[in-house]
């Protein structure tokens, strides 16, 4: 588990820096780059913790007689739930890193008033965001197809 988080935070700390790089001309500095991994690999921790409490009651169910479909499609309703909570919560720690270690990105972004909303930048302020949670919404869609692969094995 720790090699996989290190894995994790190695790649988002790259995909950060230069992702913010292009989006912004000022860029991202070294040190919240590192911050926003760092958190990224803390958040994909526990919100693994919650996605195997599913799995685990997914797979400790017995399979009822219509078919296992009803209840694949419950862990997949409950897991897009936890990736919800766990995206916001992360899209918030993030802009507070941004607004704390970035002053160049932040002016850029126009949240020096206001920290967690400015609508004169809306644009970038959705970008930055989808930045920032794609790598989250990459390891999501491994979990699914994962989970996917396995449910043919799941009926026998």
């Amino acid at each position: 588990m720790l090699g996989l988080m290190t894995i994790w935070g190695f790649g988002a700390f790259i995909f950060y820096k230069v992702a913010y790089g292009v989006m912004a001309h000022s860029g991202i500095t070294v040190l919240a780059s590192l911050l926003m991994a760092v958190a990224l690999s803390l958040s994909l921790f526990i919100m693994m913790r919650f996605n195997a409490i599913e799995i685990l009651r997914y797979q400790a169910d017995p399979i009822p007689a219509s078919g296992s479909r009803s209840t694949l499609h419950s862990l997949y309703i409950r897991l897009v739930k936890i990736f919800i909570v766990g995206s916001i919560a992360f899209a918030l720690l993030s802009k507070l890193v941004v607004f704390g270690f970035s002053s160049d990105l932040n002016g850029y972004l126009g949240w020096r008033r206001n920290v967690l909303f400015s609508s004169g930048r809306l644009e970038e302020s959705i970008s930055f965001i989808l930045i920032a949670i794609a790598p989250m919404f990459i390891h999501f869609i491994i979990i699914i197809f994962g989970i996917r692969a396995q449910h043919p094995a799941r009926k026998k």
